[in-house]
């Protein structure tokens, strides 16, 4: 889908940004923030968090992200492409609508691939390429498991 975005620094101390995608379908006004890293934060408490996932707008928002984050912080979200973190956005999105690991949901934080960078995402290869990263996930999720007593 495409979109008319307007980005806007809302606060330059928290790097909090304000996007607006227009589309022919309405109107959507979001808040995202850069670390000093690079790593970027999408809060999905946001009353337009819904619009935009349910509108696949996610991939435009994404592809605005990664570039405000690169070209505030040079080699920032290295190994991250707009549809990874379109990915990475809805399943945090999901996981906090559903009630998964509200903790760890409510806010997206997002980073690079490279685990040499310093804005290192853990989990980020895992949205960037999917089923590479899935027998890790499976052994990490059978590994968590607490016996049946």
């Amino acid at each position: 889908m495409t979109a008319n975005v307007t980005l806007q620094l809302e606060d330059e101390q928290r790097a909090l940004y304000h996007i607006t995608l227009r589309t022919p379908h309405g109107t959507c006004t979001l808040a995202f923030s850069v670390t000093p890293k690079g790593a970027l934060g999408f809060d999905n408490r946001q009353a337009n968090a819904r619009v935009c996932m349910e509108r696949r707008l996610s991939r435009v928002l994404a592809a605005e992200m990664i570039r405000t984050a690169r070209e505030r912080v040079p080699g920032a979200l290295c190994g991250r492409t707009p549809r990874g973190l379109a990915f990475e956005l809805r399943a945090h999105y999901r996981a906090y609508r559903l009630g998964i690991l509200r903790i760890h949901s409510v806010t997206a934080e997002m980073g690079a691939t490279d685990p040499h960078a310093p804005d290192h995402d853990s989990n980020a290869a895992w949205f960037e390429h999917p089923v590479r990263g899935l027998p890790s996930t499976l052994r990490a999720l059978f590994a968590s498991r607490r016996p049946i007593p």
